[in-house]
């Protein structure tokens, strides 16, 4: 269930099985094999990323966590701290920003 403050479109509230079972896997795959970052775009069937970077974090602490998004200006500070994401990238991301985030994130 989307919280009150995590951005998301409300239409998005309550995914479906579906969706639900989408997201399912790919957290189970994060948290079972090594990425080094995981970029995610803010708006997704069943889920934002927001939640989904959330999820991510408590299953793999430390895990760098980069939101996309063309709507992040409503995203607070503090919930994206709260959910491990490490930075916003605005849409359309120029290849140089994402260069010099993804060298700053890896080791």
């Amino acid at each position: 269930m989307q919280d009150q403050h995590d951005g998301g479109d409300e239409r998005f509230a309550e995914p479906c099985p579906e969706a639900r079972y989408r997201a399912g896997l790919g957290r189970e795959h994060v948290a079972r094999e090594r990425y080094d970052v995981v970029i995610l775009d803010q708006t997704m069937p069943g889920i934002t990323g927001l939640s989904l970077a959330r999820e991510l974090s408590a299953a793999r602490p430390g895990l760098p966590v980069v939101l996309y998004t063309g709507n992040g200006e409503h995203l607070r500070r503090e919930d994206l701290a709260a959910a491990g994401v490490r930075a916003v990238l605005a849409k359309p991301v120029e290849p140089d920003q994402l260069h010099g985030l993804l060298r700053s994130l890896l080791p």
